[in-house]
């Protein structure tokens, strides 16, 4: 988990989010496998996003539209943001529709109405997805990522005030997703669920069951474990 320069967007230097978890391959640029972001409560927060004021929404969705480029540019499907009052992680996912090229959407565009009051935390991603990945016609964005559709994010809040073993704390959410992201971090239309197993073979070429986010690995299928591949 890193800040600063260490943190920086390779393909745009202007885009730095405040963190950065990558992998340390001894010579930069590191790859930047979950983008971060720290704001103030008074500009994120869960208190604040249901706000009459037009001004006010609009800071509230700022920063998750920002953090949102910066996955995008790094092409990873986790991010997070962090204030004085809560922690919001999110999990990005792909629509089952293709991206339409911008030259098509462009002619069907209409102009925004002048006050949206935003609702829910699945319009805005879906909104702000659509209006950060309109398609080139390519099927790679101008940093070489693939050029996909957005669906609305997958979205985790946790309040500071968590604590103890029965809660799921910030702490905890900040390790959690960047144990995550040292695996597959590609976008996907769905994903298995968490604590699942798989069948793999080790490197002796032995079969053996990994787990789904942890990566845990056993020889046997745990008990109640829930097998997502069967053995080919």
């Amino acid at each position: 988990m890193s800040w600063g320069s260490l943190a920086d967007v390779q393909e745009d230097r202007r885009l730095r989010p405040d963190w950065a978890g990558i992998i340390y391959t001894g010579l930069p640029p590191y790859e930047n496998r979950v983008s971060g972001h720290t704001k103030p409560s008074s500009k994120r927060s869960s208190a604040i996003k249901d706000s009459a004021s037009v001004s006010i929404q609009e800071e509230y969705w700022k920063p998750l539209r920002q953090l949102l480029l910066y996955c995008i540019h790094v092409n990873t499907r986790y991010g997070y943001i962090i204030s004085d009052a809560e922690a919001l992680f999110f999990r990005r996912t792909k629509s089952q529709e293709p991206p339409t090229p911008l030259s098509e959407s462009r002619s069907r565009r209409q102009p925004p109405p002048a006050h949206t009051r935003v609702t829910s935390l699945t319009s805005v991603a879906s909104g702000t997805s659509a209006m950060s990945l309109d398609s080139s016609g390519s099927p790679y964005t101008d940093a070489g990522n693939p050029d996909i559709n957005e669906a609305p994010l997958e979205i985790a809040i946790i309040p500071w005030a968590n604590s103890g073993t029965a809660e799921l704390t910030i702490n905890l959410g900040v390790w959690f997703i960047h144990i995550l992201a040292t695996s597959d971090i590609s976008v996907e239309e769905s994903y298995h669920p968490l604590g699942s197993w798989r069948r793999i073979k080790d490197e002796k070429g032995h079969w053996c069951f990994q787990q789904e986010g942890s990566r845990r690995v056993s020889q046997t299928l745990p008990e109640r474990g829930v097998l997502i591949e069967a053995a080919p």
